[in-house]
Formats: C-alpha cells, sequence, structure tokens
C-alpha cells in the first residue's frame, strides 16, 4: 500500500512538472508567433522602402544622365528633380500595405534598374566613342566620308 501511494505522489509531481512545462511552451509558442508576425510586416516595411529607394535611385540616374547628354547640345537648362515618392500613412513603426511584395519581386525591380543603368552607360560610352572618333579623322575613314 505504501509503495502504491508513493508511486502515485510521484505520478502527481511528474504531471504537475509536465503541465507547468507545456505551459511554458505555449507561452513560448505565442511569443514566437507575435515575434514572427513582426517580421514579417517589417520585411515586408523594408522590401517596399527598398523598391521605393531603388525607383528613386534610378530616376536619379536618368536624371543626372540626361543631364550630361544636354550639355553637349549647348543647352545649360536642366529638368527638374523627381519628386519623392509618398509611401502613404504610417501607423505605429510599421507601413500597411495592401500586398506583400516578395523578394522575387524585388529581385525583378534590380534587375530591371541594373539593366537600365547599364544600357544607358553603353549608350553614353557609343556616343562618346562616336564624338571622338569623329574628331579624329579615323572615324570618317572607315564610314567612308
Amino acid at each position: 500500500m505504501d509503495q502504491s501511494v508513493t508511486a502515485d505522489t510521484d505520478s502527481l509531481a511528474i504531471r504537475n512538472r509536465f503541465n507547468a512545462l507545456d505551459a511554458k511552451i505555449l507561452l513560448l509558442d505565442g511569443q514566437v508567433a507575435a515575434i514572427r508576425s513582426e517580421h514579417i510586416e517589417f520585411q515586408a516595411k523594408m522590401a517596399a522602402d527598398f523598391l521605393s529607394l531603388s525607383t528613386q535611385i534610378g530616376d536619379l540616374v536618368d536624371y543626372i544622365r540626361g543631364g550630361d547628354a544636354k550639355k553637349g547640345e549647348g543647352s545649360s537648362s536642366r529638368c527638374p528633380l523627381p519628386t519623392p515618392v509618398n509611401q502613404g500613412e504610417s501607423s505605429g513603426n510599421f507601413i500597411r500595405t495592401t500586398e506583400i511584395i516578395s523578394p522575387t519581386d524585388i529581385d525583378a525591380a534590380q534587375r530591371d534598374i541594373m539593366e537600365r543603368m547599364m544600357r544607358a552607360d553603353r549608350e553614353r560610352d557609343r556616343e562618346r566613342r562616336e564624338r571622338r572618333l569623329s574628331r579624329s579623322g579615323s572615324y570618317k575613314r572607315r564610314r567612308g566620308y
């Protein structure tokens, strides 16, 4: 009889310890879920900000390169700077967006910006090379002028 009471007491103590650990695990699980949700919101905000900055940088590069091209034409007037993009109202620390921008969208936007910049660089280099060759005369000989 003594052994069965001791076994029941040990079983009850183990069950109480198990219930306490289970409660702690549930609490930690809730905290992890909250942190994960905040992390996803933060990633969405950062993706939106990054896309906006990439677009603005691309616009600035186009503006600057457009200004360089106009210098050769003799015009000293420059286009106005692009207006900043308003990201919308922020609530707390996060900007609420209606759609989540995926890393694939960000990569595609970065590729597009890089391709535009590389295309503009190639065009600018080609124009400079043609101007330099047209001054030297070798360009005219090759073209048959």
